[in-house]
């Protein structure tokens, strides 16, 4: 805190010995500039900051004062990647539109250090956190039973999102209702 204050102070200058103006005139007052110490630039707030988002969530970061905004792609590193785009709302937010974030993941993003703000400081350090996105998961099926059904009877499962049939593979943990894994939302399994 003391050095952040530090950092924050404000401080004078006052040009004593024989101010003049542009005109080559004596000043009746010796002038001076009051200024702000700062530090190098920082992200100041993100949103969403944790948790699980939407498929389609749009990312906002702000950072403590005007970015230099020539190279935006290069502000936000997303593993695993994602394709989208990146739009400045002012001199200091910038927001990620993604095509879509990728279901069922963690998401790991970074502002890397290096990034220069307009008036030439660059960021100190990386800003990082992670997001999830929700897994697929059965919220209703019918036949509404808890009984065994015919090797051929039909069944009708709606996810909690769209769920494309082409994507799912043998191994990935699908959670038919009722399942009998009781953990297996936070606890997912390789049931094959």
């Amino acid at each position: 805190r003391a050095a952040e204050r530090e950092l924050r102070r404000l401080a004078r200058i006052r040009i004593v010995k024989g101010p003049k103006s542009i005109f080559s005139k004596a000043l009746q007052e010796p002038p001076s500039l009051v200024f702000v110490v700062t530090g190098p630039p920082f992200v100041k707030w993100v949103n969403p900051s944790e948790g699980v988002i939407t498929t389609d969530q749009i990312l906002t970061v702000m950072f403590d004062r005007p970015m230099a905004q020539n190279a935006a792609d290069s502000f936000l590193k997303i593993d695993p990647p994602v394709k989208g785009k990146t739009e400045w709302i002012t001199p200091a937010i910038f927001q990620f539109i993604p095509e879509v974030w990728p279901k069922a993941s963690t998401l790991h993003l970074t502002i890397p250090k290096g990034i220069l703000s307009s008036s030439g400081g660059a960021t100190a350090e990386d800003f990082s956190w992670k997001l999830r996105t929700p897994a697929p998961k059965v919220v209703q099926n019918i036949p509404l039973t808890q009984e065994a059904l015919e090797v051929k009877g039909a069944i009708q499962l709606e996810f909690n999102q769209k769920i494309n049939l082409e994507e799912l593979r043998p191994g990935d943990n699908v959670l038919l209702f009722p399942s009998n894994d009781l953990d297996a939302d936070k606890n997912p399994q390789k049931d094959g």
